[in-house]
């Protein structure tokens, strides 16, 4: 996020240079500390404080997935770190961009986040593993700027992440089923969008309550996390090819955290679309504790990852069962059952 200001504003002063100018550069209208003060100010709020028992419910776990024990932070960390790359092509990666988010009027993220909870739901189904109820940590940019009176963070550097837990119970499919493809993949994707789309303002009330607010940051169990970071990171818009993209040596200059740091989650998923040969595509970075995580669990996660993207793609090319969901229709007091009817009602009459 901060590169898309910083890189702008370097041009703009290194062209100016160039031709004698002096560099003027746009103000900065929420300076990083006037921010982080209405931040504070707000995990004090009633707004927020009304959902400290939501957070409070969506904080427990229920116990570990895909570890037998919890992460040691002499033992687990970054050096013992693997990491596993997938990469879909852009024949594959299409469909998820355009036709399925269409289908449901969800979001490329909907889409990602519900295969993650297939694959899981999947692989914790096929080792006898009970799933119900699974908890990701989900990484979000924080920039939620209409909490702050007056706040405009269009031009604020900093690195103002949010991080909030999200529990993707499988109550309306059977996520063996739909991955194997016998079963309606849409259910699924309309469940997962109705939970995100159920998080007040980005999630950001989650860590206000348990990091910024002294009288309720001692209620959340510092010991209970998710197993699972999710984070999507968008769509890359910088061209290597571009004067003002990323050169090829720049890997050179990469700083990673200290060998020793130790390890937050067992298991981190990082998801990007990025610029290939033949158009966009998605690649995603399976980031895991080597000592926590076997290779062959995470290789089955990656792999049933994909897999039930592809299940989604084909859902959305061959199916007649998309539509939309209670939060598209903010007007109506519809649930999805009622919703589903006169879809079909509809369709039955064209």
């Amino acid at each position: 996020m901060s590169w898309q200001i910083l890189l702008p504003d370097l041009r703009a002063a290194c062209e100016a240079a160039a031709e004698g100018r002096t560099p003027a550069l746009d103000a900065v209208p929420t300076a990083l500390r006037t921010w982080t003060a209405g931040l504070l100010a707000e995990a004090q709020s009633a707004r927020r404080t009304a959902e400290l028992d939501r957070w409070l419910a969506e904080s427990v776990t229920g116990g570990r997935l895909l570890t037998e024990r919890p992460l040691d932070p002499a033992r687990d960390t970054v050096a013992t770190a693997r990491r596993l790359t997938v990469r879909l092509s852009a024949e594959r990666t299409g469909p998820l961009l355009t036709a399925v988010p269409q289908a449901f009027h969800g979001t490329v993220n909907d889409t990602l986040l519900t295969a993650l909870a297939l694959a899981v739901g999947d692989w914790a189904a096929r080792h006898g593993r009970p799933a119900d109820g699974l908890t990701v940590e989900l990484e979000g940019h924080g920039r939620e700027q209409d909490l702050v009176q007056g706040a405009d963070l269009t031009r604020t550097v900093g690195w103002l992440t949010s991080v909030y837990p999200l529990r993707l119970t499988a109550d309306a499919y059977d996520a063996r089923a739909v991955v194997a493809g016998t079963q309606d993949a849409g259910a699924a994707l309309k469940e997962i969008k109705e939970r995100i789309r159920g998080v007040p303002d980005g999630g950001i009330g989650a860590g206000l309550l348990r990091y910024a607010n002294a009288a309720t940051a001692g209620l959340f169990d510092p010991e209970d996390r998710p197993e699972i970071l999710w984070n999507y990171l968008g769509r890359q818009t910088a061209a290597r090819e571009s004067a003002w993209g990323p050169a090829g040596e720049s890997d050179a200059l990469a700083v990673g955290p200290e060998p020793d740091a130790p390890l937050a989650y067992p298991l981190q998923v990082d998801a990007e679309v990025e610029h290939g040969p033949d158009g966009p595509e998605l690649a995603a970075s399976f980031l895991w504790a080597g000592d926590a995580l076997s290779q062959d669990t995470v290789a089955q996660l990656a792999d049933g990852w994909t897999a039930a993207l592809d299940a989604l793609a084909a859902w959305a090319a061959g199916g007649d069962t998309g539509g939309h969901t209670p939060s598209d229709l903010d007007l109506l007091d519809l649930d999805q059952n009622q919703i589903t009817m006169l879809e079909e009602m509809w369709r039955a009459q064209q």
